[in-house]
């Protein structure tokens, strides 16, 4: 029996492989799994699913009231204006801080106040409190005049396209897309792809995997996509 893709005879890919699954949140169970563990991976999973839709759904919300962390704002700015981002996420925060540029819980449109006393923040959390896209626009024009870069107007149907913060693309679509490129980067025709003898292992799959630091699960799944949906043919 060839072992050569079972993450338990390789140490190396087992590592990867739970890091892969750490990182999209995901359970896989083994094909020989109980009914209870594949039972514990559904529930779990679905458990992720519904954080994952609640956490698109904030951003989404976000997005159409052109709703920015300071964080957001500064790379933005870095993008747009090409000043040095950590520059301009100081000055941010420093606004917030004076109460120059409010700032937003998220989901709410009361300003959050800092400094000691009730109801105040100790600090400000450029990953966390919110500005609107109004207010930055007000904030550069007074106190960076030279900067021209504004940002745009959500209720805009061609700002909503071209704003500065693009939608993920998902895990799959990334992997499946940069299979291709490596194969065709190693010379290798993805609608041509050299079969291996029978019983052997697929020599090109192997070094696309190790070049691409795929676990062995993510790139077995990953070219299976690729062969049924015909992106992918043997010579």
């Amino acid at each position: 029996m060839n072992n050569d893709n079972d993450p338990r005879h390789d140490p190396e890919g087992a590592l990867l492989q739970i890091k892969a699954l750490h990182r999209n949140g995901d359970l896989v169970v083994a094909e020989d799994a109980d009914d209870e563990a594949r039972e514990f991976a559904r529930i779990i999973n679905a458990k992720q699913a519904d954080v994952r839709q609640a956490k698109a759904a904030q951003e989404d919300a976000k997005r159409t009231a052109g709703r920015y962390t300071l964080d957001e704002a500064a790379k933005a700015l870095e993008v747009g204006s090409g000043e040095r981002h950590e520059v301009i996420r100081q000055k941010l925060i420093a606004a917030a801080e004076n109460g120059t540029l409010q700032t937003f819980e998220p989901g709410y449109k009361t300003p959050m106040d800092y400094g000691s006393g009730p109801g105040r923040l100790s600090r400000v959390r450029d990953f966390w409190e919110e500005v609107f896209w109004d207010d930055l626009n007000q904030w550069l024009s007074t106190t960076l005049k030279r900067v021209t870069f504004r940002f745009p107007d959500p209720s805009s149907a061609s700002s909503q396209s071209a704003g500065p913060i693009p939608k993920r693309v998902p895990a799959t679509e990334a992997q499946d897309a940069a299979i291709l490129a490596k194969l065709r980067e190693l010379g290798v025709d993805p609608h041509a792809v050299p079969a291996p003898e029978k019983g052997k292992t697929n020599l090109v799959k192997r070094r696309v995997q190790a070049e691409l630091r795929y676990s062995p699960a993510v790139m077995n799944k990953a070219w299976t996509r690729l062969r049924t949906d015909g992106r992918l043919k043997d010579a």
